[in-house]
């Protein structure tokens, strides 16, 4: 039985969460790891690692996760918009299921020494009032529930949340409530056993309308991955987001895959909010759980792996001493994510506008030059990091 007092529980074993894990428990301190799903499992995502999500993997060590497991080398984004269509050229990229990509990251960190429990609920709860004499104010404690096993609660030096968009670790605590935007699209996705010789590898296919937008890209296992992004009325117009993909695909002149409209797709809550807490005493928010924008082009696992590498750094800074400063560079950190994500928020509000979407594919099939700056600043990472923290061990 693993012990009830660590160093670090993270919560969430997606990028964010197993990235954090990592980088505490390299730093040699005592983490475990909480997810509520079994792994490996399915997630709904474009499975795109861009340059800049590439970056943050080198500044952990972790390049060899892609060529380990054999990533697909991306070349082009092509978008169409009916009969409009635009080539761009990707200066780095590589695809690579969600299942495997993180099933790598959490072996990284079991390698590190990091304790994962899966399949159990994790919930923080709140803070004891500090007047209280028995308080123990340097711990905070997370309660765990499973199917196998009774509930415990433990604790631990640092909290760190990384849920995602999903999560419920922090329903207990009202300070943390995110907020929605109201013109927020849902997600959704599907691997697909396609043999069609159309979608090709190294390439990510795009098809934009007025409802929302798809891509498909070939995984490591030649699989299909298809992940959209629709308003609420389109996909309940059209049926469901099979016959929803399907329909934005026609309208581009694009083969839709003959499994499509019948393969069992998987939604994501409401994509585009914003949290505006992202951390308290001796607990900090990463990744998607602090918010989240529709992405473009591979940027939410970058977001999610520099939120976890850098939470991570944070935290093992917070374990040797904790000091109100860290939020407040927390906040400062999470500051800088927000002003990438607006990026992504114009591009998302670009394509929903029929008029301005056509306006950019017309200039971008004549032009495709011009997609070139902005394609690489997403692809950088804008991250000036300091050294990595030196701590003695402490188990």
């Amino acid at each position: 039985m693993f012990t009830r007092t660590w160093d670090c529980v993270v919560i969430g074993a997606g990028p964010a969460g197993a990235m954090a894990a990592r980088e505490v428990a390299s730093a040699g301190h005592t983490v475990l790891l909480v997810d509520k799903s079994s792994f490996p499992r399915y997630k709904v995502c474009g499975c795109c690692v861009n340059g800049s999500a590439q970056e943050a993997l080198a500044e952990a060590g972790l390049s060899h996760i892609l060529q380990n497991n054999n990533a697909v080398s991306l070349e082009k984004l092509l978008l169409f918009d009916g009969n409009r269509a635009a080539s761009i050229q990707l200066p780095l990229g590589a695809s690579i299921s969600r299942s495997r990509f993180d099933e790598a990251l959490i072996e990284a960190a079991v390698t590190s020494g990091a304790t994962f429990l899966q399949n159990t609920n994790a919930r923080v709860l709140n803070k004891p009032d500090r007047s209280t004499k028995t308080q123990n104010t340097n711990s905070r404690e997370v309660s765990l529930d499973s199917a196998d096993s009774k509930p415990v609660v433990v604790e631990s030096a640092i909290v760190i949340v990384a849920d995602g968009l999903s999560g419920k670790s922090l329903d207990g605590n009202a300070d943390f409530k995110p907020a929605l935007a109201k013109d927020s699209r849902f997600g959704a996705g599907v691997i697909l056993d396609d043999g069609s010789d159309y979608y090709e590898r190294g390439r990510i296919h795009m098809a934009c309308g007025p409802g929302g937008y798809v891509g498909l890209v070939r995984l490591e296992d030649n699989r299909l991955d298809v992940a959209a992004a629709f308003d609420q009325a389109f996909s309940r117009e059209s049926h469901g987001p099979g016959k929803g993909a399907a329909k934005l695909l026609q309208d581009c002149g694009l083969p839709v895959p003959s499994q499509l409209q019948d393969a069992q797709w998987t939604g994501t809550q409401l994509l585009t909010r914003r949290r505006e807490r992202i951390g308290a005493e001796r607990l900090l928010v990463t990744g998607d759980a602090c918010g989240y924008p529709e992405p473009f082009t591979g940027e939410g696992i970058a977001w999610a792996l520099w939120s976890g590498l850098l939470g991570g750094r944070l935290a093992v800074r917070g374990i040797q001493s904790w000091h109100p400063k860290l939020l407040r560079e927390w906040f400062e950190t999470n500051q800088r994510f927000r002003r990438q994500q607006s990026r992504s928020r114009l591009i998302a509000i670009g394509l929903r506008n029929n008029a301005i979407r056509h306006f950019m594919l017309d200039t971008l099939s004549r032009y495709p030059g011009l997609a070139s700056p902005v394609v690489q600043v997403i692809n950088q990472a804008q991250f000036k990091l300091q050294a990595k923290p030196r701590v003695e061990a402490s188990r």
